[in-house]
């Protein structure tokens, strides 16, 4: 999934249950190209608004405590936590 549709995807999502579907399927490294959008007189506030909040809910370790209860019972939890420590 490009870039610009993840970040647009996570902003949307308050249960953050589509992060972490995201965050299994991309690779990290991919998203340094949202960095192009960050200063873009168009949309370079909502992409660095999305990529705080992104940023903030990665470091977060309730999300990963919050992961492992949604998806606990069909995934390992150190499977949950290896794909937070790899973003």
């Amino acid at each position: 999934m490009p870039d610009h549709l993840t970040t647009a995807v996570v902003a949307w999502s308050p249960d953050r249950t589509v992060v972490r579907r995201l965050m299994t399927v991309a690779d990290p490294s991919d998203t340094a190209r949202i960095a192009e959008f960050l200063d873009h007189d168009e949309v370079g506030v909502d992409v660095r608004q999305s990529a705080d909040w992104t940023t903030d809910v990665l470091r977060d370790p309730v999300s990963v405590e919050r992961a492992k209860v949604a998806f606990g019972t069909f995934v390992d939890p150190a499977e949950i936590a290896r794909v937070f420590d790899a973003w």
